[in-house]
């Protein structure tokens, strides 16, 4: 007799997860290179940075702390926390760097500057608990399935929360200093303010426009919400979305009474 596995579902799992490692993985590298980009400096890019992994960790343990796994949505939910987690840390880092820039000595600076934001990130996080813990709580298949997704994004957003709160503004009184004036002569930062004034010039446009028009604006939200209210029924409704997985399952019934050799010369036909 030999026995041997007809379909495994592990494969497909495996490959998921590894498909969501990697997704992590890239993530992070965009997260660091777009902070790098607008910061335009190491020092205060490591900042945010740090708050990365010491999240993700913080998640990691809450899960085994209310003993959920690691799967597709756990790891999910990491992703989409870690546009989040680095928040708070860039709302203290820049309100920081301002006092510093201002004449302030990097301690007292530190102090002052996470004394000043430190209720706006506490009022963000318990805002983005507020709005993910909900989830977890969710009768039905759906609950179940997203019960673990959003108290690891719950989880994630509150150790961030406490590293901006604590470890960043420690880490920008070390770190931080005054940003010299001679380095406007350089070729990136010139190149790289080029364009953050560009950006900041555009968007002073666009707001003096939608002060000047709120009735436009207003209209184009009005209809906004008409079209989502129209277009809401006629979009598909499923649970999951469709995955192709290149098999087959076909459920086969052989008559009562049939043979082993009945059954197998009819399977191998169905096959073929």
């Amino acid at each position: 007799v030999r026995i041997a596995e007809s379909y495994d579902e592990s494969v497909f799992i495996r490959a998921s997860i590894k498909e969501v490692l990697t997704t992590l993985a890239i993530a992070v590298s965009l997260v660091i290179l777009v902070i790098f980009l607008f910061l335009r400096s190491w020092r205060a890019t490591l900042i945010p940075a740090v708050t990365i992994p010491v999240a993700v960790i913080g998640a990691f343990i809450g899960l085994g702390f209310l003993g959920f796994s690691i799967n597709v949505l756990t790891l999910l939910a990491i992703i989409l926390a870690i546009g989040l987690v680095v928040d708070d840390a860039i709302v203290m880092l820049e309100n920081i760097q301002r006092r510093i820039d201002e004449g302030e000595p990097p301690l007292l600076a530190a102090y002052r500057g996470a004394k000043q934001v430190a209720f706006a990130v506490i009022a963000t996080t318990l805002t983005l608990v507020a709005v993910f813990v909900p989830i977890s709580f969710m009768g039905g298949n759906v609950g179940r399935l997203f019960a673990e997704f959003g108290f690891t994004l719950a989880a994630a957003v509150v150790v961030s929360s406490l590293v901006a709160l604590t470890l960043a503004p420690m880490l920008c009184s070390k770190w931080l200093r005054h940003s010299p004036e001679s380095a406007e002569g350089h070729r990136l930062w010139a190149f790289s303010e080029r364009i953050l004034n560009g950006l900041t010039h555009g968007y002073q446009r666009m707001l003096r426009f939608s002060l000047n028009q709120p009735g436009l604006l207003l209209g184009l939200g009005i209809v906004g919400l008409i079209v989502a209210v129209v277009i809401f029924p006629r979009l598909p409704q499923e649970l999951a979305p469709t995955e192709d997985r290149g098999v087959i399952i076909m459920p086969v019934s052989a008559p009562r009474g049939s043979t082993v050799e009945f059954t197998d010369h009819f399977v191998k036909q169905a096959e073929e």
